[in-house]
């Protein structure tokens, strides 16, 4: 007869970090991962994950492409090596096209990672090519001009990219698609029209075989799109095979081909708040959205626990749980900026956090959100960051999940000290709809881990592999449900 432990009261939330760690320890053993441990996190490591295939691999442009079979042959968009068009990786071809004798590429966010917006822009260089000013006729006028444009305001935007050049005595920035093809038109070229796909329309765009001219002129260019997540833990994302006609004076349109389900699976958060409004962070691999994702949640999880700690007040709870809530938030702002670090460092824009005007909520919906937000997603983080403290190769990782993993764990406790507060006060019906919503959610989580991550992402940022992953979340429901 197994007999787990008692949910911790407040005074004993120290357990939990324990509890964490032995489980984790075990999990190693047993999976016999504890030679892969790493030694030193911040140890040199090749600072490049490979790309995100899935979008790739389900687009098979060359088969059943839409239309008269007979037609143009197709084009290659970007070097077959390069996998998918990323116009960092196309300055050179861009640069000759448009005669510039400088060109770069830069992405800024204005979010301040905790939740708010306003903030000074936080900018990253990701790629340049040319001189600046190397064909001026005043080298000494141009490079004063282009310092004043190097400080010049960012858009009115939260986060973005623009480019920066320099062509003759003309110093610019291209802040968008428009310009982009006031300066290039016409567009005439498949790297021009892939731009245009791939930055106007959101899609993701094969190196290979992923164009074709139009007889009456311009390009088709076939691509697909991931959705969105939600941040709903189990969550399948679809793939959306769309092909975009772009026209020799650069207006396109997307025509949406079919949708089905991908292997991709929505990461797991922690704690999402009510009324989250979907984001589409802006980042060149699969590492930089997993941190742009991880450093929204992490700034969306500051309103869940603002509303927790008012909520809690209003339903009389004990002052203890109040104020754990309410250091929370400050937790969660922290962890924001941390990660948000992380994402800039990878060329990651994290988009603003939107979350709908909160409503007054009974106890029991209270309840039903903090089993399946607290004692599900934000007892996977917890655990899920401890595990990537010991394993993730990519520098500064390993640190950071350290340092958010402590306050995680005693996030995870106090939501299981909701628990023990808030279920008794409950209908029996209404307990039950609640332990319902609590196994649901495990339920689907289990499905999640079970897919696993692609191996360089998982490896970059040190993410539990399906087996070890399956192992923790079995014996954390052993040790709490």
């Amino acid at each position: 007869m197994s007999v787990r432990p008692s949910l911790p009261r407040p005074a004993e939330s120290a357990s939990f970090p324990t509890l964490f760690r032995s489980i984790l320890v075990a999990a190693f053993a047993a999976e016999g991962c504890i030679d892969d441990v790493t030694a030193a996190p911040d140890a040199a490591t090749p600072d490049v994950a490979p790309p995100d295939t899935t979008v790739l691999d389900a687009i098979t442009p060359d088969v059943n492409w839409p239309g008269p079979d007979a037609g143009p042959p197709l084009e290659n968009a970007c070097p077959a090596e390069q996998t998918r068009y990323y116009a960092p990786d196309q300055l050179d071809g861009l640069r000759s096209a448009g005669r510039f004798d400088y060109i770069e590429w830069r992405t800024f966010s204005r979010a301040s990672w905790d939740g708010g917006l306003g903030g000074a822009a936080m900018w990253t260089t990701a790629a340049t090519s040319g001189a600046h000013c190397a064909t001026a006729t005043s080298a000494a006028a141009c490079e004063s001009a282009f310092a004043a444009l190097a400080n010049e305001p960012a858009p009115a935007t939260n986060h973005g990219w623009l480019h920066r050049y320099t062509r003759g005595d003309e110093v610019g920035a291209i802040r968008g698609v428009d310009d982009f093809v006031r300066l290039f038109a016409p567009v005439d070229t498949v790297g021009e029209a892939a731009f245009v796909a791939t930055y106007r329309h959101g899609l993701t765009v094969p190196c290979v075989g992923s164009a074709r001219r139009i007889t009456t002129g311009g390009w088709e260019v076939l691509g697909g799109a991931l959705s969105d997540c939600t941040f709903r833990s189990g969550q399948r994302r679809t793939i959306t095979r769309t092909l975009v006609r772009v026209a020799p004076d650069g207006a396109s349109t997307a025509i949406a081909l079919e949708t089905r389900e991908s292997d991709d699976w929505c990461p797991v958060p922690g704690r999402r708040p009510d009324g989250l409004r979907d984001a589409r962070p802006d980042a060149p691999d699969a590492v930089g959205l997993w941190l742009a994702r991880a450093a929204h949640m992490e700034a969306a999880s500051v309103f869940a626990f603002e509303s927790l700690a008012r909520e809690l007040a209003e339903l009389g709870a004990p002052a203890t749980l109040v104020e754990a809530a309410r250091r929370s938030a400050d937790d969660e702002r922290r962890h924001a900026r941390m990660m948000g670090r992380l994402a800039a460092s990878a060329g990651a824009a994290v988009p603003p956090v939107e979350v709908e005007a909160p409503c007054a909520r009974t106890a029991f919906a209270i309840a039903r959100e903090n089993a399946v937000e607290g004692c599900v997603h934000e007892t996977w983080a917890a655990m899920e960051a401890l595990a990537q403290s010991s394993r993730a190769a990519r520098p500064g990782v390993a640190a950071t999940m350290g340092a958010i993993a402590v306050d995680e764990m005693r996030h995870a406790s106090l939501a299981w000290q909701v628990a023990a507060w808030l279920e008794p006060q409950l209908t029996e019906t209404e307990r039950a709809a609640v332990r319902e919503a609590r196994e649901g959610a495990r339920a689907a989580l289990e499905a999640r881990v079970e897919r696993g991550y692609d191996r360089g992402l998982g490896e970059a940022l040190g993410l539990p592999p399906p087996g070890l992953a399956a192992r923790l979340v079995a014996s954390l429901h052993a040790a709490l449900a």
